[in-house]
């Protein structure tokens, strides 16, 4: 959401062309957060290291096309090409930091899920702290028993956001049906990946 707000403050302090921009990705970061969330649900180990990929990519796009947010003078075009360079840079990055990777997919998933559920019951800093806290716990946690637990938190987190995305485009309420499909969903979830990892967990491959 870090992201969106900095989208959102980059187009109002900019020409027409960075509001367009702006606007079109606000208009499809629903879609592309339930296609990813639902595939998350059942390939989030499998496809552990494009997500990591993925989010260093953002952001290192988000740093070089807000550039021209403290540079004014710069051209849109340029603050683009700077964003896909530091985007392709962060990447390659990324791919060489494999105990980084995990810990990471885990701590972001855990994450996701607990602040979105503790912050119903306790105020914003405590529930900032309580789930910062659980989530580098979790993410510690992934380097020792990495198959386990990161197919754990990827099948919640990607059912939660998943159905979330869904309920909101659909304009559904939140009620116990919400509840309900959000267990059927990372119970399934957790079905395929360990089904679809078993031989990889035998082989002890990465």
């Amino acid at each position: 959401m870090e992201a969106i707000n900095l989208l959102e403050n980059i187009a109002i302090n900019n020409s027409n062309e960075y509001v367009e921009l702006t606007n079109f990705i606000l208009s499809i970061t629903p879609y592309f957060l339930l296609v990813f969330s639902f595939l998350t649900c059942f390939l989030g180990y499998k496809l552990r290291r494009l997500w990591v990929g993925l989010g260093f990519a953002v952001a290192g796009f988000l740093i070089g096309c807000s550039i021209s947010f403290f540079i004014p003078q710069i051209n849109i075009g340029i603050s683009i090409l700077i964003g896909i360079v530091l985007a392709v840079l962060t990447i390659v990055f990324s791919l060489q930091l494999y105990k980084l990777q995990l810990f990471l997919i885990n701590f972001v998933s855990s994450y996701i899920f607990f602040s979105k559920i503790i912050c119903t019951f306790l105020p914003n800093l405590a529930c900032i702290l309580i789930s910062l806290a659980i989530a580098i716990f979790i993410g510690l946690l992934a380097l020792k028993y990495m198959y386990i637990v990161t197919i754990i938190t990827t099948s919640i987190s990607g059912a939660f956001i998943m159905l979330k995305q869904l309920f909101d485009l659909l304009d559904f309420k939140y009620n116990i049906f919400y509840y309900i499909l959000l267990v059927i969903f990372s119970i399934l979830g957790m079905l395929v990946q360990f089904k679809t990892c078993n031989s990889h967990i035998k082989k002890g491959d990465d």
